[in-house]
This record gives C-alpha cells, sequence and structure tokens, in this order.
C-alpha cells in the first residue's frame, strides 16, 4: 500500500497554514492561533518559507538534512 502524499508549491503555503490552524507572522514566521511561533521538528521555529514538507510530527525543513532524516523515518516507518 503506498502512503498517501500531498505536494504543494510556496504559493499555497498560506491556504495550507490556514487549514492546520496555522498563520504567518509579520517576520515570516509560522505561528499558531494563540501567535505562538511553532516549532520544526528540529526543535527551532520554522519561516513559512523554509518549509520542505509536514508530517503528523510537525515541520520539516527544505534542507538537505533535514529531507534526509524524514526520508529516514519514513524507511523506519516512524511517522
Amino acid at each position: 500500500m503506498i502512503d498517501p502524499v500531498i505536494t504543494f508549491d510556496k504559493d499555497s503555503i498560506n491556504e495550507i497554514l490556514y487549514c492546520l490552524d496555522k498563520n504567518v507572522d509579520n517576520e515570516g514566521y509560522v505561528t499558531d492561533m494563540d501567535n505562538r511561533r511553532v516549532l520544526a521538528m528540529d526543535g527551532k521555529e520554522i519561516k513559512a518559507s523554509d518549509i520542505g514538507g509536514i508530517t503528523k510530527e510537525g515541520f520539516v525543513r527544505n534542507d538537505i538534512v533535514s529531507l534526509i532524516e524524514l526520508s529516514d523515518m519514513l524507511k523506519e516507518k516512524k511517522l
């Protein structure tokens, strides 16, 4: 069975975040509905422009290290 994957482009990020009850603050960081900055899976605040993926565990950065870690977790079925 194939795991479902949804892809989107950078122009759609605000709509995707809205569906997840998230916003973008005036500095470009993702926030929750209480305007608290959201952390990526690496434990650091993340800008909307840095999102490379979204899992049930959180946001994944669009850098090679984060994407390799995501790939490894998916192979091990930890997500």
